[in-house]
């Protein structure tokens, strides 16, 4: 699976998300890979109302109905069509307990949960609460030419191995041969951003990682 995170770019903000999104329905089409879009909770109906693509949301608070001005409360991002959410990204890190609750009280409601990682023993840790994805993305990569896939495939290696959930990466994924090797190495799924969004030519760079994970998984799967 390939996560597509919008972070706040640009072209990942309303209108011109819409407009990515669209694009990756048409190609979803084409090449069946399965992709879910990990949106701002400002556009999670707008994206979920107009496009057939899994929608969840880059972040939510562990908060109930209530008096909790600027936070993101998990039952309006399902009421606007939300089908899971990421949490704990380097860039926006939570207390494990919240992460624990989240998990114990959403997944149970067929909302998936994702949680992001940035060490083999985070990952190892978060693994043990049952979310469905967990994320191994360590922070000095992110956003940089430094893949993951390069500078650690021994530890994707040994947590494919070990975890129960199933395993994504993310951090410097800015090639399809990245893809390629992943898949190799035992992950399930990806974690891409800018990789993508702040490519010259992000449809046509989303189009090439699909083809490369369809043709890897096919390759794995008739060995």
């Amino acid at each position: 699976m390939l996560f597509i995170n919008l972070k706040t770019y640009q072209r990942g903000t309303g209108k011109l998300a819409l407009e990515f999104v669209k694009h990756a329905e048409e190609l979803y089409r084409e090449i069946p890979v399965p992709i879910t879009i990990l949106a701002q909770a400002a556009d999670v109906r707008l994206l979920a109302e107009n496009t057939s693509m899994p929608i969840w949301s880059q972040h939510m608070d562990n908060i109930e109905y209530g008096k909790n001005t600027g936070w993101i409360l998990p039952s309006a991002l399902i009421e606007a069509g939300a089908k899971g959410t990421m949490i704990n990204h380097a860039e926006h890190k939570m207390p494990l307990a919240d992460v624990s609750s989240m998990i114990e009280k959403y997944m149970s409601s067929n909302f998936g949960i994702l949680v992001s990682t940035t060490s083999p023993e985070e990952t190892m840790l978060m693994d043990q609460l049952h979310p469905n994805f967990v994320t191994y993305e360590p922070q000095e990569y992110i956003g940089t030419k430094t893949s993951v896939v390069d500078a650690a495939p021994d530890v994707i290696k040994s947590l494919a191995a070990k975890l129960n959930s199933s395993l994504v990466i993310g951090a410097g994924i800015h090639a399809p041969k990245h893809i390629t090797d992943g898949i190799m190495l035992g992950a399930k799924g990806f974690l891409i951003s800018s990789g993508i969004l702040l490519d010259n030519d992000p449809k046509a760079r989303l189009k090439e990682y699909m083809i490369a994970y369809n043709d890897a998984y096919n390759t794995l799967n008739q060995r």
